[in-house]
């Protein structure tokens, strides 16, 4: 399965800026994505897939987006 990651905020820097193919299995899942690419889930604020919000376990498709955690005051 070939999916566009883009990685938002500071995650940008663990692929440089814009995004990226990544090629996964079938059926690889949001949390199979972070793994490989060493992000862990308390770093990440939301999620979206193909525009939707999604969990760890929702199925990947065409097009991936990772925003990270924000705090601070």
């Amino acid at each position: 399965m070939r999916v566009w990651l883009e990685l938002r905020g500071y995650l940008a820097g663990v692929s440089g800026p814009g995004g990226r193919w990544m090629e996964l299995g079938a059926g690889a899942a949001v949390g199979d994505l972070l793994d490989l690419c060493g992000i862990r889930p308390s770093e990440v604020g939301l999620v979206t897939v193909n525009g939707k919000a999604a969990d760890g376990g929702q199925e990947l498709r065409d097009r991936v987006v990772v925003w990270p955690l924000v705090v601070g005051g």
